[in-house]
């Protein structure tokens, strides 16, 4: 598998050689490094390629989620924010960059913020991490709404669909209605149990038992 990353390094040391360190060919290493599973050097790259070219928007792109893998998210974010700025940004790349930062950082406030900007650009699953970030946030009824609009999208998966009605039942808990969010979550699983996942029976089930305890907890 990795023959190919090497003879592509090959073929491009010698068109680095032949025309020097221009911002493409640059980027173009930093996509084989990348490949090769060499992040820093891809890294370098990139941050090269952009010095020669500070227009280079793919370049950009990639530094921006190398940094931001690599925990660097202030680096990461001010490269995000120019390509944003800019109007370079792309669906997938904002969402992924939201992902990082809510599953990684725990940043939700700046990863609701991508998801915005990937659900305006058209990416299916946003919505759903919308959510997502505006429970953890506290913002309850919004979370709720916004679960609901995701319950309610065609052509996706049911785990999906399940993941978004737990959503919703989570947010009717933290509302204060907690029997009526067991009944959401208990509702959820009978709805689309035969279709899902063992993983995702086992998370639906998890959810319910949490909601049971917490009910018999705070019931005189």
């Amino acid at each position: 598998m990795k023959e190919r990353p090497r003879a592509a390094g090959s073929v491009l040391a010698l068109a680095l050689r032949l025309g020097g360190r221009q911002s493409g060919l640059v980027f173009l290493e930093g996509l084989i490094a990348e490949r090769s599973g060499d992040r820093d050097r891809a890294t370098r790259c990139f941050q090269e390629a952009l010095e020669a070219d500070p227009g280079n928007a793919p370049a950009r792109e990639w530094l921006a989620a190398l940094l931001a893998q690599s925990g660097r998210k202030r680096e990461a974010l001010h490269h995000a924010n120019q390509l944003r700025v800019a109007g370079g940004v792309t669906a997938e790349f904002a969402f992924e960059l939201g992902r990082l930062l809510a599953k990684q950082e725990r940043d939700h406030g700046e990863a609701l913020g991508w998801f915005e900007t990937a659900e305006k650009l058209g990416h299916h699953a946003a919505t759903l991490c919308r959510a997502h970030c505006l429970l953890n946030l506290g913002r309850a009824q919004e979370a709720f709404d916004l679960y609901q609009e995701a319950s309610r999208q065609e052509q996706v998966h049911p785990s999906v669909t399940l993941d978004s009605k737990l959503g919703m039942a989570k947010a009717t808990f933290d509302l204060g209605d907690a029997q009526r969010a067991l009944t959401l979550a208990r509702a959820a699983l009978a709805d689309h149990e035969p279709e899902l996942r063992s993983e995702d029976v086992a998370h639906a089930r998890e959810v319910i038992a949490w909601l049971e305890s917490e009910i018999a907890h705070t019931t005189p």
